[in-house]
């Protein structure tokens, strides 16, 4: 996993793991392969497709915001104090 504090420097690598994560809301369950190694890629995980399709939909369909999102992918899945207001 990749340290947070360099991570939310890099706007670069934050924009593309938000644009993923775009794409990948859209897959759910079914979520290709190519999206799920970009993702291990970028985020430094090691998950499976299922887990990105799951974390990646909250977005749609919760509270969560897409910056949580992104948050949560870099934390082992775990989502943000929602009093936090500022991530990135």
């Amino acid at each position: 996993m990749k340290d947070w504090n360099e991570v939310k420097k890099d706007k670069e690598l934050l924009r593309k793991v938000e644009d993923l994560v775009n794409e990948a809301g859209d897959y759910y369950d079914d979520l290709p392969e190519d999206i799920c190694n970009k993702l291990n890629e970028l985020t430094g995980n090691n998950w499976e497709p299922i887990s990105y399709g799951e974390r990646c939909s909250e977005w749609w369909e919760s509270p969560w915001s897409l910056e949580q999102v992104v948050y949560a992918l870099f934390h082992d899945g775990e989502f943000p104090d929602k009093n936090k207001t500022e991530l990135y």
